[in-house]
């Protein structure tokens, strides 16, 4: 047997065993807690989510019927490029954190319950084209 191989499945296994959370996990247990999923789901192969080199770049949510606040930790989710909530029942106001998505191209909010006015934190994001 290969001694490689040997190599890369022990490593597998070190990391199972101890549960090294990668970037797509941590960025899945957010998704996944929104849609009261299994925290072990892996988020990348639900519909309207599109994953790219570990991470989440697309998030389209539209029509889900979601009932909700916008959670905070959606701001941790550090390559993402579009934000589509529209047409849902998120209700509360729009998280600053959501001003920490610096690659953000586009966030659609409209036909929500949503209150309170854009947090100046959303001025951050300079590579916005589409609000």
């Amino acid at each position: 047997m290969n001694i490689y191989y040997i190599l890369f499945t022990l490593i597998i296994s070190i990391q199972c065993i101890y549960g090294q959370e990668t970037a797509i996990d941590k960025e899945c247990s957010i998704i996944n807690s929104l849609l009261n999923l299994n925290k072990m789901n892996n988020c990348c192969s639900e519909k309207g989510i599109l994953c790219d080199n570990g991470h989440i770049i697309k998030i389209d949510f539209s029509y889900r019927c979601i009932e909700s606040f916008i959670p905070p930790e959606l701001g941790s989710i550090s390559k993402l490029k579009i934000l589509v909530l529209s047409y849902n029942y998120f209700n509360g106001t729009i998280p600053p954190e959501l001003g920490n998505l610096t690659d953000l191209f586009s966030l659609k909010l409209n036909n929500n319950e949503l209150t309170g006015s854009i947090p100046p934190d959303l001025g951050k994001l300079s590579n916005l084209e589409i609000l």
